[in-house]
């Protein structure tokens, strides 16, 4: 027998009947919260409390909470035994059954596939940046170009003098990052100083100094082709090495190396793929919620150089992506509601920087406006008709513009301002599927504007500043088309004295013309790719030129040359550089798409809009542009739309001071390492 007294209070029992079927003494089927006799009955079913001896209500979630109390009891009993082995290992043998039970018994879904950014020196990225558009039957080279060899690679970079290395970097940070601010300076000359004096330096150090020496070196190609070219390609290569030691996992590494490789391919597309590597960069920012402006509980735990990070490199990334969509003519929207970062608090020196990204605003505008109308509707993006837009935007245009000349340094660091004016002056006022019969007024600004992009590339050609040759290649294929089909038409129908056409003198006409396919063939000698555009753009030029000359003298021209004239012109634009008067019947010629054949049209979020509600352009004017902050920058509003900008007189090129280093030591220097 057991030592201990029995508990009496424990032994007690509880009767659950209720109070009724007590008294009554009949069986009491427990039912909560009436039991079957008193339901039978109609009667009010009672407990009976035997604390308080008194009767109470009954309900099922005092029953509930009583079989609640009774299992923690129980449970604080099981876990308050001592556990042995086999314990343990019966209680992983019940959680793996019911695992298994689970994974059975839940629905199947196809699993998802795991997207993986391929790596930096593979070739999705370090292949041929997309050429301009051409229709052309012959075989196009649509392969994956393998990387290059690696070679000419030096052991380090102390082999060259550090004054030398000090000057290269100084104008790339003066001329070149401005223009697309990938890297800090001072995080720059940091990673310099490591690799310069080999202070355990890491990949992406040793990548992004040789890579910005590589983009430096490309303005001494005007004094030394062959010596600049073979110091760029060294620095290339050197960076290039070290890409397959930059993963992933430091994302901000990735998210600069991408933005520096695409402005690289902007100098030089036969390496880089600057349509993928932006397009990367700026999915790497989306992932990273750069997009969004930070709580104000975030922003206190971080420095204002670390917020204005942030915001810079999700700008650069985006600017410099909507600048590859905008040069090929292809729309670049996002939802309205994706973007709430604001720009980088801007120093003086950095007015450059604002100047770009506010013209990527016109750039993006007047795409998504003139050539996608379909996607965009005016009215509601810009709430206002298309005149006034098309009216405003002409205005903003000219204001960028002059904002530019009436600044020294904006004008010297902005050096190819005068080709971004032009070609959006063109684009606005040629042939467009927004405005396919464009006025007589249009079609003259469209033909003098583009007769100023060939003399202003001739113009940067006999300087040697022929840099960016992915877009040296897309503006002088679509203004050369422009100009061509320009002077076609007016040949066609004006019956006025033949010394002048469109308000510009026959013998310019003749001067420019054969000048259009030399450039291209320039272009070519460093990007192979634009060969075919070369070639059937110089058999158009002379074709044309022939018959100007003869028209001028009074000639005249066999309309069927008109006609084959028109159909060649036809492949090497996407949109038709005729009004639709003047166009070659539809079905004389194949009526291109408009982002060309095999493109496939994607906005950055893969969101195509539906309604024309959810979407502006990328940099909506109410939203997303500050002040400036100078006052003196903002012009007054003119009731003039165009300044005198079709003269030809585009005045001197900015010489490029290398800091009163002789480029010749520079080059001797490099030679010799």
């Amino acid at each position: 027998m057991s030592s201990h007294p029995p508990n009496r209070l424990g032994k007690r029992r509880h009767s659950k009947a209720c109070a009724r079927c007590r008294g009554r003494k009949i069986r009491c089927d427990f039912q909560y919260p009436i039991c079957g006799a008193c339901s039978k009955a109609g009667a009010t079913c009672l407990g009976f409390d035997p604390i308080h001896g008194v009767d109470k209500p009954r309900s099922a979630v005092s029953h509930l909470e009583q079989e609640v109390a009774r299992l923690e009891i129980e449970l604080g009993r099981v876990n308050d035994q001592p556990r042995n082995v086999s314990d343990i290992a019966r209680e992983k043998v019940e959680t793996l059954t019911s695992s298994l039970a689970m994974a059975i018994l839940e629905p199947s879904f196809p699993p998802q596939k795991e997207t993986k950014s391929p790596p930096l020196a593979s070739a999705f990225f370090l292949s041929h940046s997309p050429v301009p558009y051409l229709n052309d039957p012959a075989p196009r080279n649509t392969r994956v170009v393998e990387p290059q060899e690696r070679g000419n690679v030096p052991g380090s970079l102390f082999s060259i003098p550090r004054h030398i290395i000090n000057v290269l970097l100084n104008h790339y940070c003066a001329t070149y990052r401005p223009q697309y601010p990938a890297i800090e300076e001072p995080d720059l000359y940091k990673a310099c100083n490591r690799v310069y004096n080999d202070t355990q330096p890491s990949a992406f150090d040793k990548f992004c100094v040789n890579i910005t020496l590589a983009i430096s070196m490309n303005t001494l190609i005007q004094s030394d082709k062959k010596r600049a070219a073979k110091a760029t390609s060294v620095f290339w290569n050197t960076a290039v090495n070290q890409l397959d030691e930059l993963g992933p996992s430091n994302t901000w590494e990735w998210l600069q190396s991408l933005q520096l490789l695409a402005h690289y391919g902007f100098l030089s597309p036969k390496d880089i793929d600057c349509s993928k590597c932006a397009a990367a960069a700026t999915r790497l920012c989306l992932q990273l919620g750069l997009h969004h402006e930070l709580p104000p509980s975030a922003k206190t735990e971080l420095k204002p150089e670390e917020l204005n990070t942030r915001r810079r490199l999700f700008w650069n990334a985006y600017s410099i992506d909507s600048a590859v969509n905008t040069v090929r003519c292809r729309p670049f929207i996002w939802p309205k509601s994706a973007l709430t970062a604001r720009f980088p608090d801007f120093e003086s020196q950095s007015y450059q920087t604002l100047h770009v990204w506010l013209l990527r605003q016109i750039e993006t505008e007047i795409t998504l406006a003139m050539y996608h109308p379909s996607i965009a509707t005016i009215d509601t993006l810009w709430g206002s008709s298309f005149d006034q837009w098309f009216t405003r935007i002409h205005e903003r245009l000219k204001e960028w513009h002059q904002t530019i000349r009436q600044n020294i340094i904006l004008t010297e660091r902005i050096e190819f301002h005068e080709l971004l004016f032009q070609c959006q002056i063109l684009r606005l006022n040629r042939p467009s599927p927004r405005f396919p019969s464009p006025t007589e007024e249009m079609c003259r600004t469209s033909f003098q504007s583009s007769l100023a992009l060939i003399k202003e590339f001739s113009f940067l050609d006999q300087k040697g500043k022929l840099f960016y040759l992915w877009h040296a290649a897309y503006y002088l294929v679509e203004s050369g088309v422009c100009l061509l089909a320009s002077i076609v038409s007016g040949m066609e129908f004006v019956g006025q004295e033949r010394t002048q056409l469109g308000g510009e003198n026959i013998t310019t006409l003749i001067t420019y013309i054969p000048k259009l396919p030399s450039l291209l063939w320039k272009v070519s000698n460093r990007w192979s790719d634009i060969t075919p555009h070369a070639s059937a753009l110089e058999s158009i030029s002379f074709t044309v030129l022939e018959i100007l000359e003869q028209w001028s003298v009074g000639g005249t021209i066999d309309g069927f040359i008109f006609y084959e004239i028109k159909q060649k012109l036809h492949k090497l634009s996407v949109f038709s550089p005729f009004p639709l008067d003047l166009q070659v019947p539809a079905n004389d010629f194949i009526q291109h798409p408009a982002l060309g054949p095999g493109d496939e049209f994607h906005t950055v979020l893969n969101d195509q809009p539906t309604e024309p509600d959810v979407a502006v352009s990328a940099f909506d004017a109410a939203y997303f542009i500050p002040s400036l902050p100078d006052p003196s920058l903002v012009l007054q509003d003119s009731s003039s739309i165009f300044p005198n900008a079709y003269n030809g007189e585009f005045g001197n090129a900015p010489v490029l001071d290398f800091s009163a280093t002789d480029i010749e030591e520079i080059l001797t220097s490099l030679s010799e390492s």
